[in-house]
């Protein structure tokens, strides 16, 4: 059932615990982030009983990609184009679907690598459906004011859930086939089905063409585009989230070489050093709310990006696991805390009738630099020791800093 568009009658806005719309989306995406580790840890288990090929393993990771390069804009349209709880209740439910045939498949005996290719493929497109359609409806949901703290629970709720969520997957695989261990992934899908169906959303007033004629799918597109390039706080944002990203995958390609080749960690050791920046990232979303009386959002998006500085000097700087970690806790910090002030900028000054055309505009601009980065990142490891690679992603991250000052981001409220 829609409700019409209007504004809490009260002067002060409920506290965000109490808002049983954001409470339902919050509490469903909780089972289905846990649940679907058991896929995720499962999925290299799969490919390698089926093929026993590193290149079948890693391909698979492209094929996870490729649904936001080849799909974000046009899921973008959809999203802004029809009702977004149906189109979040469709997605989850053919995501269920995907997941019983993946069961079905490996219960018949079906050993085509193709096949998880082909599903797994299809599952990532309508989680990101979903995913577009969530960012989409926040700003729906809550008062401007609030939209920090839910973007703060947001990323609080996804590093706690990656923190834990392949620990317990761990756990049930040992107990269970993987095969069996889709079947949670789907009763967890299940629960965000119900939780999402309970959910009341307010209507979006999307404006008429003047002319009063059904605008198509390419002219829709375009009106995405040009709404990221002409509004100086989206086209500015985006340039730092790109650029961001690919130093951050540049350093990221070699941290776990570095860690065991140079380091000489064990793998024991690895993992807690590397759950330092998940540390990281859920202490930032505690400041995230209080940093708004620091000054403007421009500034501590300008900040974040020097601590990301910081972080990689100390990596370059590490000759011992716990400057390891700590460097890598910097990272986790400065990243999410930067994460959290981008996607408030984005849904405040975008209107929402077209949030979901600049949202898979900017994440698919986003995952081409990933694996940009990561090549590079990985090639130069090659050729130079991997310490240096940590000190020329600081320099990096200094001259996006000041790249992002001479481009006035400084000015943003």
């Amino acid at each position: 059932m829609n409700m019409p568009l209007t504004h809490a009658a009260a002067d002060k806005p409920k506290p965000l615990w109490r808002n049983r719309q954001f409470l339902y989306l919050w509490i469903g995406t909780c089972f289905s982030g846990l649940t679907f580790h058991i896929y995720t840890l499962g999925l290299p288990l799969m490919i390698y009983d089926l093929s026993h090929s590193t290149l079948a393993m890693s391909s698979m990771a492209v094929m996870n990609m490729l649904p936001y390069v080849l799909f974000g804009m046009l899921v973008g349209v959809i999203v802004d184009r029809f009702d977004r709880k149906r189109l979040m209740l469709g997605a989850v439910g053919l995501q269920i679907a995907i997941l019983m045939l993946l069961f079905a498949f490996l219960s018949s005996g079906v050993k085509e690598v193709w096949v998880l290719y082909l599903l797994g493929f299809w599952l990532t497109t309508f989680g990101y459906v979903f995913q577009n359609s969530y960012n989409s409806i926040i700003p729906l949901l809550m008062e401007r004011e609030q939209f920090v703290s839910a973007n703060a629970t947001i990323n609080f709720l996804n590093t706690m859930i990656n923190a834990i969520g392949p620990t317990v997957a761990g756990a049930m695989l040992l107990m269970m086939n993987y095969r069996y261990g889709l079947l949670i992934t789907v009763a967890g899908f299940t629960m965000l089905f119900l939780f999402t169906s309970l959910m009341r959303l307010p209507q979006v007033e999307r404006p008429k063409p003047a002319d009063g004629r059904k605008t198509t799918i390419r002219e829709e597109i375009r009106e995405g585009w040009q709404q990221l390039l002409l509004t100086r706080e989206l086209f500015t944002i985006t340039l730092l989230v790109l650029g961001v990203n690919f130093v951050t995958t540049f350093a990221g390609a070699v941290i776990v070489f570095y860690a065991l080749d140079v380091l000489k960690l064990e793998t024991g050791s690895l993992g807690m050093v590397l759950s330092a920046s998940a540390l990281g990232s859920l202490c930032s979303t505690f400041l995230a709310k209080p940093s708004m009386k620091w000054g403007r959002r421009g500034k501590l998006l300008v900040g974040s990006v020097l601590v990301a500085s910081i972080g990689q000097a100390v990596l370059f700087f590490s000759a011992h696991w716990l400057m390891l970690a700590g460097g890598l806790f910097i990272l986790g910090a400065a990243l999410t805390f930067s994460n959290i002030h981008t996607h408030t900028i984005r849904q405040e000054v975008t209107p929402n009738h077209l949030l979901g055309r600049v949202a898979g505009t900017t994440s698919m601009l986003a995952k081409v630099s990933a694996p940009i980065g990561l090549l590079l990142g990985g090639l130069s490891g090659e050729y130079v020791e991997p310490h240096y690679i940590f000190l020329t992603a600081s320099l990096l991250f200094l001259m996006l800093a000041l790249v992002a000052m001479k481009n006035k981001l400084l000015e943003i409220a």
